[in-house]
């Protein structure tokens, strides 16, 4: 791996005293390279700590680092040698990686966000008086999709599906997901 300078890099910004109040598990204030582990030492707002291993990127070529860069509190850049370009980082992704108790929190908070979305479709779909088959048949996807998305059960739908159903119920997907985005309850004070 080829040396990196490895010095932390603070970052104190208006913007992030004013994200601390809500970010502080995602949001990077450190980092460094750790050259001999072929890492990335991260600190997080709330003190959160650990070496992110290059090895836990999606990406499975990417070796001889050559550039770490912060581009925000949320997002790291990172450049190869053996590589054109450069991958970015969002620092949920690295939080999560690190911290079984943050991917956690991401796994419920997504498994909330397809029920309202699930109870939202299932609204309009009964709003406009139609089955769960003849909206399916119109979207041009299988009843069993439909079921599952609208009692939450499986993975998050693909985007082709939603554009599809969204259709069907002649709204648009922003609409479908912001919709069902104001069905979410007010967070606790």
């Amino acid at each position: 791996m080829v040396q990196v300078e490895t010095k932390w890099r603070y970052l104190r910004t208006p913007e992030m005293i004013e994200s601390l109040q809500k970010d502080l598990d995602i949001l990077v204030v450190a980092t460094a390279v750790v050259d001999e582990t072929n890492s990335i030492r991260v600190v997080f707002a709330d003190w959160f700590s650990g070496d992110f291993s290059l090895q836990e990127l999606p990406a499975k070529d990417v070796y001889d680092l050559s550039s770490l860069e912060m581009l925000s509190p949320y997002l790291l850049r990172l450049s190869f040698q053996n590589r054109e370009g450069y991958l970015e980082i969002p620092s949920d992704y690295i939080r999560a990686t690190l911290d079984p108790k943050q991917r956690l929190k991401e796994e419920t908070f997504e498994q909330e966000n397809l029920e309202y979305l699930g109870t939202y479709i299932r609204s309009l779909r009964k709003k406009r008086k139609l089955s769960q088959v003849a909206l399916s048949h119109r979207a041009g996807i299988g009843r069993t999709t439909l079921a599952r998305l609208e009692s939450a059960c499986g993975q998050s739908p693909k985007f082709e599906t939603l554009q599809r159903i969204a259709g069907a119920l002649r709204v648009g997907v922003v609409d479908l997901l912001d919709n069902s985005k104001a069905l979410q309850p007010e967070p606790e004070s």
